[in-house]
């Protein structure tokens, strides 16, 4: 998962800026006390691979909060991301979900239910270069079946 954020950091890191207006709601004196960007940065100037993973456990945390939105909040939210660009919420949901990480984390598809999991993500809204990954492990996973 971590290799998704790497190859597109800027625009995840992006996505879960506007997340935290859209999707937190924090409150600005909060935000004042407690900014999660002000800890992204604060990685970033220490090591790229601690801000990578600071914000992936972000995402993360910001994609479980979205579970029990309804359709028309889930809605919402995807059009607003993809107004200004980014990812929709639901590809990222998709993306984020504990299957789907532990089959990019593992590199390899062993399953048929697996695989039709990954293909889904073929039509998601995630920059290119993440889609080029997950053909692959669909090229890999289909060459072992024949």
């Amino acid at each position: 998962m971590k290799d998704f954020i790497a190859s597109n950091y800027a625009l995840y890191r992006q996505w879960f800026e506007v997340s935290l207006d859209l999707i937190w709601k924090l409150p600005p004196s909060l935000r004042i006390r407690a900014d999660p960007m002000a800890e992204i940065s604060k990685f970033e100037d220490i090591s790229h691979a601690k801000a990578i993973k600071a914000l992936t456990a972000g995402i993360k945390d910001t994609v479980s909060m979205t579970d029990r939105y309804s359709d028309h909040d889930l809605d919402s939210a995807d059009k607003f991301f993809l107004a200004h660009g980014l990812p929709s919420l639901t590809s990222l949901r998709i993306l984020f979900s504990k299957k789907m990480s532990k089959i990019i984390s593992a590199g390899e598809i062993k399953t048929d239910e697996e695989y039709f999991m990954i293909k889904s993500l073929e039509d998601a809204d995630i920059p290119e270069n993440a889609i080029a990954q997950v053909r692959s492990l669909i090229g890999s996973y289909e060459l072992k079946r024949k």
